[in-house]
């Protein structure tokens, strides 16, 4: 079994599992050879630990967290899910399904994914770990920033920080 560890430099930790110490080595791919590397380890039945960069998970999925990918079986409102992007890899959360496509959106973010075809989704995300800290599993109607009472107090906050910007802006000229 090998796993893989990418980082946002578009580079895996690649080693032996099994071994007392991981020996790793950096290997420099794309997000074509990303999305085929995951598609063959999770359609071969194994699982596959990425590190995730970017903050558009927050708080469900951080910045640098390591998360366990595992083959994506029937995609379901709210599962986290790899999809492959035009030129990159996402790993967000599924809001919609209509037919043969599928709509993402990351918990952090203001605005949905493109659609993208249901056979450009890679894997499902299964469980998160930060090193010091235990691994957690990542539950498919997780409550996220977008759900609840949480969603309008963020709502509130961005709203009024873009009013204080544009003041700001105004007063400044």
């Amino acid at each position: 079994m090998v796993t893989a560890d990418a980082n946002r430099a578009g580079r895996a930790l690649v080693g032996e599992a099994g071994a007392s110490r991981l020996q790793a080595r950096a290997v420099d791919f794309d997000a074509r050879d990303l999305g085929d590397i995951v598609r063959a380890a999770v359609e071969a039945g194994g699982e596959l630990w990425l590190r995730a960069s970017g903050a558009s998970m927050w708080p469900t999925i951080l910045d640098d967290e390591q998360v366990l990918l595992a083959r994506a079986g029937t995609i379901r409102r709210g599962d986290v899910v790899l999809v492959q992007g035009v030129g990159r890899v996402m790993l967000h959360r599924v809001t919609r399904i209509r037919g043969d496509r599928v709509v993402t959106w990351g918990d952090a973010c203001l605005a949905p994914d493109p659609e993208v075809p249901g056979d450009h989704v890679l894997a499902r995300a299964v469980a998160c770990y930060r090193p010091g800290v235990h691994a957690r599993p990542i539950a498919a109607l997780e409550c996220t920033l977008r759900f609840g009472t949480v969603a309008l107090a963020r709502w509130g906050w961005r709203r009024a920080r873009l009013a204080l910007a544009r003041r700001w802006r105004a007063f400044g000229r």
